[in-house]
């Protein structure tokens, strides 16, 4: 039997998505300049952030104005796994913290 406590379970699907962030920006390590590797670079914080701001703030880098909900959403178009995995780690989060009405053990 295996039992496992939310907080080594989040922390491990946590380095899943890191690792995976990480895979992807490899690609792109020979082009530091480009909008990928800045978003996986300089704004990853945004795949481990539970709320999302909506508030249009000016990017230097994009030189326009846009809000994390909208670069989050640039980076995890980059690569359909990181997408993938965001996702799932979302959807264990949601799992996680989901409030039970009653014990687990009734049918």
């Amino acid at each position: 039997m295996i039992i496992a406590d939310s907080f080594h379970v989040i922390k491990r699907v946590y380095k899943v998505l890191k690792d995976k962030r990480n895979q992807v920006m490899r690609r792109f390590s020979e082009q530091k300049s480009s909008d990928e590797y800045y978003l996986l670079k300089h704004k990853c914080d945004l795949l481990f952030t539970k709320s999302l701001s909506y508030e249009r703030k000016m990017n230097r880098h994009f030189k326009y104005y846009t809000s994390d909900n909208e670069l989050l959403g640039l980076m995890l178009k980059i690569d359909p796994e990181l997408e993938k995995t965001y996702q799932l780690v979302q959807k264990y989060i949601l799992f996680n913290d989901r409030d039970y009405q009653g014990d687990l053990r009734d049918p």
